[in-house]
């Protein structure tokens, strides 16, 4: 492609440099099926960006951060599959919600752990945000 982005120009003058996806890996394919459908006469760019696996791409992104905010859209976003996952009938709201977020936060890990061990462990890192109220429970369940 003759047009360079800022992701691809930040990787060309600093090819170790890493740039964060900002949301948990779990959401980048409905994202990305959400942007072809926006922007369908920017398709081949869009799969330049976002390659369908996520820990492919050399050029564009490759860690990840997220948030509380940002795993709760992610639950949302999929209800039925992270619904599917855990019994809310015999669980807290507390121990539910650490269940669900430390899911969300290993299954964006699992995504990316190729690439991470390729790496020499340098790139594909996920910075997992916790609520500081639910810090100890999260410890715990670990």
């Amino acid at each position: 492609m003759s047009y360079k982005g800022y992701i691809e120009r930040l990787k060309a003058n600093h090819p170790a440099s890493d740039a964060w996806w900002d949301s948990p890996t779990t959401t980048y394919k409905t994202h990305k099926e959400t942007l072809l459908i926006k922007y369908p006469s920017a398709h081949t760019y869009i799969d330049y960006l976002m390659p369908d696996d996520f820990s492919s791409t050399g050029y564009g992104l490759s860690s990840v951060t997220t948030n509380p905010r940002l795993v709760a859209k992610a639950i949302l976003t999929d209800k039925d599959y992270w619904g599917s996952r855990f019994d809310a009938s015999t669980s807290s709201c507390q121990l539910l919600l650490t269940q669900l977020s430390t899911a969300v936060v290993r299954d964006g890990a699992a995504m990316l752990s190729a690439r991470w061990r390729k790496s020499a462990k340098t790139t594909s890192w996920i910075s997992a945000q916790v609520d500081p109220i639910n810090v100890q429970c999260i410890v715990s369940a670990s």
